[in-house]
């Protein structure tokens, strides 16, 4: 089984680093990909400095975003994002799953969903709208 993991909107495996994530974050995914014969790849938010964490990600292949749809301004960044499923169409055809590591960033699973008919997971984790209700109430 191949899986795809696409990472919370703007973060690298680097982010994962500098916040002293990756080695937690990183082994769920190894264990799965040895045990159970899981085939991971990345879709990272990172630039070619992902690429250096290739030795310690052992079979898990890497697509730092930031190499495919490069730009100055981020607000053309995140529009370029929605073409990312087609300028992937060749690895997506090799993957079963498709998992978000969040809610921002999953509208690139969505379209995987609809266009490549591809399985999805989506995670979230932190519910703004409730936090904000949370914080109307005790400002009150």
């Amino acid at each position: 089984m191949k899986n795809l993991l696409i990472f919370t909107y703007g973060i690298s495996l680097e982010d994962w680093e500098r916040y002293g994530l990756i080695s937690r974050e990183l082994a769920l995914y190894k264990q799965l990909s040895e045990k159970n014969k899981v085939k991971y790849t990345f879709l990272t938010f990172g630039n070619e400095n992902d690429y250096k964490f290739a030795d310690i990600l052992r079979n898990i292949d890497i697509i730092p975003v930031n190499k495919l749809i490069s730009s100055k301004i981020s607000k053309f960044q995140f529009l370029k994002s929605f073409l990312l499923p087609f300028k992937l169409r060749r690895v997506l055809k090799k993957i079963d799953i498709v998992k978000t590591n969040q809610i921002n960033g999953s509208w690139i699973a969505c379209i995987i969903k609809i266009f490549f008919k591809k399985k999805i997971i989506i995670r979230g984790r932190y519910d703004l709208l409730n936090e904000h209700i949370n914080l109307s109430k005790k400002k009150v």
